[in-house]
């Protein structure tokens, strides 16, 4: 499982970026960046209290700059991997404020939303991100190809259609997506999503152990 969480973490992260890239050109503090490789570096052991020096590094990256979304996104990564799901919280809703176009950052404000109680708010999110996917997936030229953009985003897609409870809509593209994988780790991640229920969903994406 946590394999697949983080082939999922990579996908989510390709599909955010390439809908970003009208962000790309934003001039990053080159001391906040420091701190943000170190923090990385730290991080990559994947040992608790390594994790949370670099979750520190990623604050002095953001305190330096802002608007420092790589800092953002891995400071939401990691506290959401130590499971402190309140601050991993706070952190994806800096980053929905940075992102507002970008529906991947609405679905997962709508999952911790959802997760602090608040369920009529939470759908408010995924209907806004279910309207953004389909503006983007008609802008894009449709593509079989598993790492493309196109199939990424309509992965994203069909995962906010279940949350909204379009279960069948949801397992056909699903479905769909799988049949055109050829790399075995990526076809199981599609496959268990074929088969997850809404709770199972939520819980996959937050390492929320309730």
């Amino acid at each position: 499982m946590k394999h697949l969480l983080l082939i999922l973490t990579i996908l989510i992260f390709h599909s955010c970026n390439n809908n970003d890239k009208k962000n790309d050109k934003i001039q990053v503090n080159e001391e906040a960046m420091n701190f943000n490789n170190k923090g990385i570096q730290l991080a990559s052991t994947f040992e608790n209290d390594s994790i949370l020096k670099a979750i520190e590094l990623f604050d002095k990256a953001i305190e330096l700059q802002p608007d420092f979304f790589s800092a953002y996104w891995n400071k939401f990564i990691f506290l959401n991997q130590l499971g402190k799901t309140d601050d991993a919280f706070k952190t994806i809703k800096a980053i929905e404020k940075l992102r507002p176009d970008n529906p991947d950052y609405k679905l997962q404000v709508g999952i911790f939303t959802e997760l602090s109680g608040d369920s009529i708010t939470a759908r408010k999110y995924y209907i806004k991100a279910e309207k953004i996917y389909e503006n983007i997936l008609d802008t894009l030229t449709k593509s079989n190809d598993e790492l493309s953009t196109y199939q990424s985003t309509l992965m994203s897609k069909a995962i906010n259609l279940k949350l909204l409870g379009q279960e069948r809509e949801a397992t056909n593209i699903l479905k769909n997506i799988s049949q055109n994988i050829t790399n075995d780790d990526y076809k199981n991640m599609v496959d268990n999503f074929i088969v997850m229920n809404r709770k199972e969903i939520i819980k996959y994406k937050t390492n929320y152990k309730n």
